[in-house]
């Protein structure tokens, strides 16, 4: 599950560094940096929401630059 939140956050140009499947510190940053691009509550965690959005961007959405 891990990973595959790090794939679609680096799809979508978030730095995710390795989807090594673990929920580190970058991934965490990723996470918060994109739920307060989209407007939700800041959790940095892995949540119903948070997969719903990032499947439906990151399957519709080019790469974009890298954020943080």
């Amino acid at each position: 599950l891990i990973r595959s939140v790090q794939v679609s956050l680096g799809k979508l140009g978030y730095k995710v560094g390795r989807a090594d499947g673990r929920l580190g510190e970058t991934t965490i940053a990723a996470i918060r940096a994109f739920e307060k691009q989209q407007a939700m509550p800041d959790t940095g965690r892995i949540s119903g929401d948070l997969l719903t959005r990032l499947t439906r961007l990151s399957t519709t959405t080019p790469r974009t630059a890298e954020r943080r």
